[in-house]
């Protein structure tokens, strides 16, 4: 799709209300563009008051604070440095435990200070305005996503847990000397800039509750960073169709702000918008409306965040946030297969907000203790049997050694519906906590758009093709035109049944039962249509699993599951899945292929 027709597509999404505030929101860039020409560091006052709300910062008492971090650091006066991207990287290796994980199996090690790195190609992203820099589809460059992790700066945080001054104190100066203020890859995204000042404000505080502040030019500099990307978080948090996680992350950083400077007037703006965004991005039964388990623990890990600010500072969350947090903690404890194994739907670009300064500790679970302190529930363990949310749209069925996850949800949150995938009356299985049948994943957001179509496909999930038509429409890469519809008709303890109608104008109702008998386990989907048409079911095994035909209606997967069709033709396709955000693996696909009204695939555990 030419990018003309995009920005059509994409207005038409927008509301006469979002094309003014857009407008606004241009006119501002060019105000800040004309401001910032001059390449100045983040780590300089950059909006007045800055240097007022670093004192507070810094003289608030802090029961664990030593009497050395209480000195007021005045601020840094670094000279201007080179800030070309091509500066050679600054030597000296990382320190131990400072390495976080890249996305896309990229080495911490090769690119601690290659800041400006494209990742996925030899090139790097150039020194631009960042109001100006093409960042998305930049097949030439890499995937931005890649790049932002690296300058997430979630090794600060580390550093500064174990009192790595020197080292963090170089790696500071030297990003903020490559990353002028609004100029490069760094700065062309709120949430980004919202995620580096939550990891620049942990990083301030390990230093001040530990005295690790030497003579207060290091501490002087994180907190003068924070609140410069705070001032500029107030005047652009995203808004209208745009408004989903993003604005959740970056009304959190501005209140996790608000309690570390003492701003009050930050504090109570940020709550009333994360109060307004509550019901309206989360489902009554706790399911972030994304349709997606990863972003459903992003926005709730905003969340929790923000609670353990106020409970630090003494006050109640309301009953509201209680009620509905919990819900979205069940939700998560409902998706866990086995540990470390999560049933996980649509988008998943392993992004999380904080840093525990530990290493890389399984996601999901730390979410899960983190609503534990604060709640004082234990929320890690499900109920057995079918747990169904209805509102949010999964269902979860548990029998035997098998776990099924099913997808009856909407495509997605809002009028672009950006990270929704055509999944509709999709399932994975495991075995033994296995996984058997996987979801197609995600790969790369900002880069190879064939392939980032192809994954969110309907015949790239384990669900219907009717007529060889997708279910919904895309647009864009974050972008989604007509959309099919989702129900969930019927519950019963051993299944349930749901139907889906696309863009064929099919009805497609498919119903799931499991049950358990002498040590063997059977999941039996039963798919029928309103009227007559040429469907293709998919069932994807799990990269590294092999899968023998036996006949036209039989078929095996490794030593774990039996396939029988009671009607078309089974056939096998090589196909590629990303378990991991920027990483493909080889799988089998197996499509049942037919034209009656009904059909029947039985999946028999072996």
């Amino acid at each position: 799709m030419g990018k003309l027709a995009w920005y059509f597509n994409r207005l038409r999404a927008m509301s006469p209300r979002e094309v003014i505030w857009r407008l606004e929101q241009k006119r501002l860039q060019r105000q800040e563009l004309s401001r910032f020409r001059e390449k100045q560091m983040v780590t300089l006052p950059l909006y007045p008051g800055v240097e007022g709300l670093v004192e507070k910062a810094v003289s608030a008492p802090r029961p664990s604070q030593s009497p050395a971090a209480s000195k007021t650091p005045g601020n840094p006066k670094i000279p201007n440095t080179p800030n070309s991207p091509n500066t050679p990287p600054i030597p000296g290796s990382p320190l131990s435990g400072e390495a976080i994980r890249l996305l896309g199996g990229f080495s911490y090690e090769d690119y601690a200070t290659d800041w400006h790195a494209g990742f996925n190609t030899p090139r790097r992203w150039p020194l631009e305005p960042s109001y100006c820099l093409e960042y998305k589809q930049r097949d030439d460059i890499g995937d931005a996503r890649v790049n932002w992790e690296l300058n997430r700066h979630r090794q600060f945080t580390r550093l500064a847990a174990r009192g790595d001054v020197a080292r963090l104190e170089t790696l500071v100066d030297d990003w903020s000397a490559k990353n002028p203020f609004l100029w490069g890859i760094s700065w062309t995204s709120p949430m980004e800039i919202a995620l580096r000042s939550v990891s620049w404000m942990t990083a301030a505080r390990s230093l001040m509750a530990n005295g690790e502040t030497g003579d207060g030019r290091l501490l002087g500099k994180l907190l003068t960073g924070a609140a410069n990307m705070t001032e500029y978080l107030t005047r652009h948090e995203s808004g209208f169709s745009s408004a989903n996680n993003h604005l959740v992350v970056e009304v959190a950083a501005v209140a996790i702000a608000g309690f570390l400077f003492g701003r009050e007037e930050w504090v109570e703006t940020s709550l009333s918008v994360l109060d307004r965004e509550l019901p309206r991005q989360v489902s009554a039964d706790g399911v972030d409306l994304e349709s997606s388990l990863h972003y459903h623990g992003f926005v709730l890990e905003a969340y929790l965040l923000v609670w353990r600010e106020m409970k630090a500072a003494g006050r109640e969350v309301s009953h509201e946030w209680r009620d509905r947090l919990g819900k979205m903690a069940r939700f998560v404890a409902a998706s866990r297969v086995a540990d470390g194994v999560w049933c996980v739907f649509g988008d998943d670009d392993e992004a999380r907000i904080s840093d525990p300064g530990f290493g890389d500790a399984d996601y999901f679970d730390r979410l899960l203790d983190l609503y534990g302190s604060l709640s004082g529930e234990d929320a890690r363990r499900p109920a057995p049997g079918r747990l169904t949310f209805p509102e949010g749209g999964y269902s979860f069925l548990r029998e035997g050694d098998m776990f099924v996850g099913i997808d009856h949800a909407p495509l997605g949150f809002g009028s672009i519906a950006a990270h929704g995938h055509n999944d509709m009356l999709s399932f994975q299985l495991f075995l033994g906590g296995q996984p058997v049948l996987v979801d197609s994943g995600t790969y790369l957001y900002h880069t190879d758009r064939v392939r980032r179509d192809l994954l969110r496909s309907t015949r790239m999930h384990n669900t219907v093709t009717v007529d060889a038509m997708e279910q919904s429409q895309m647009l864009g890469a974050f972008l989604w035109g007509k959309k099919a519809e989702c129900r969930l008709l019927d519950t019963a303890s051993d299944g349930l049944t749901a139907s889906a109608k696309g863009l064929s104008g099919v009805t497609h109702t498919r119903r799931w039962k499991i049950a358990a008998a002498s040590g063997v386990t059977t999941l039996e989907v039963t798919d029928s249509f309103d009227r007559d048409c040429r469907w293709e079911a998919t069932l994807i095994a799990a990269p590294g699993l092999g899968v023998s035909v036996k006949d036209d209606r039989r078929a095996e997967i490794g030593s774990l599951l039996s396939v029988e069709t009671a009607c078309g033709r089974i056939v096998t396709e090589n196909v590629e899945v990303a378990a991991e955000y920027g990483k493909l693996a080889h799988a089998t696909a197996i499509r049942i292929v037919g034209n009656s009204r009904e059909n029947i695939v039985t999946l028999q555990s072996l």
